[in-house]
């Protein structure tokens, strides 16, 4: 046995219904470690950090840091060049800080906020999180600040939760946060508290880049035939024309079990498809193997490509 990288398309050939492809595989010496070999850039999307006591910070520090957490973790993601994250920084898909990570339905729609924030961003995994604490207390007669937050990585679609951790930093001093700095400068993250608060979203951002590069990418689908699926992700995909993918269809509202695992393949739809066209906001799928999708799919279904 042995470990396979890369897969190239070499030639295809096309006799009526039936479509013969020759592929290139790299095999990989025996006892290669296994590790995230995937041709997909993966989407997140991060809304905003709540504090579970707002009290514990004056009103003028509230003001400056309030919504401000999710862009500051966005760009600190953005620069590790693995996943694509987005901000919603004024969405919070809990019900309160102290109900999170509980799901929220819109109780004059009956929605799940997390399936508008990951349906407008055409992000599937939603980042959300709390500060538990981020008070000032004495420790051997002198003040520190204690910053802990709980981070959560959902299923956007249907708010499941994937993973979490808690994430608790303690520096000495009295750090106010600065008002003099705007938020992200480096000014800003030279003042104490910049630094502490920077070294705790830096780990957020470290965690969700681990839990989310290699997850499937998750999409819906926008149209199809039968040969072809249209689902809608594009040119930041990371996918190129000729891959072949491996793909799970389901006509569920999620990838996802209530344990929190990703479906299993023999209960649903699995085969592989060649990515025949790219386009800037679509991708066009089409079969390999015989079969016909006017009588599995409609629009609307979720797509999961490994």
């Amino acid at each position: 046995s042995a470990c396979t990288g890369d897969v190239r398309v070499i030639s295809q050939n096309i006799r009526g219904d039936e479509i013969s492809v020759t592929v290139s595989v790299d095999v990989l010496p025996n006892g290669c470690e296994l590790s995230c070999n995937k041709r997909h850039v993966n989407r997140i999307i991060a809304t905003d950090f709540a504090f579970e006591y707002p009290e514990q910070l004056s009103n003028e520090e509230l003001n400056i840091l309030r919504f401000k957490t999710a862009a500051e973790i966005t760009k600190f993601i953005n620069k590790r060049n693995s996943v694509i994250a987005l901000s919603a920084d004024m969405d919070f898909p809990y019900a309160s800080a102290k109900k999170a990570p509980e799901p929220y339905f819109d109780k004059i729609s009956g929605d799940l906020l997390f399936g508008k924030i990951s349906g407008t961003s055409k992000a599937p995994y939603v980042l959300s999180g709390v500060y538990r604490d981020i008070g000032i207390r004495l420790a051997s007669n002198q003040p520190q600040r204690t910053i802990q937050i709980d981070a959560y990585l959902h299923e956007g679609y249907s708010g499941k939760l994937i993973s979490s951790k808690s994430f608790n930093t303690t520096a000495l001093n009295d750090e106010r946060v600065s008002k003099i700095y705007v938020i992200g400068s480096p000014e800003f993250y030279g003042t104490k508290f910049g630094t502490h608060w920077k070294k705790s979203l830096d780990e957020v951002a470290d965690w969700a880049v681990e839990q989310s590069n290699c997850l499937p990418m998750v999409a819906r689908i926008a149209r199809f035939n039968a040969k072809q699926i249209t689902i809608s992700m594009g040119l930041d995909s990371g996918m190129s024309e000729g891959d072949i993918v491996y793909v799970i269809l389901s006509n569920s509202n999620s990838m996802m079990t209530n344990k929190g695992k990703f479906i299993e393949e023999d209960k649903k739809t699995t085969l592989n498809l060649l990515v025949r066209s790219i386009g800037v906001d679509y991708i066009v799928l089409e079969a390999i193997d015989k079969v016909d999708f006017r009588v599995k799919l409609q629009v609307g279904d979720i797509i999961l490509i490994q």
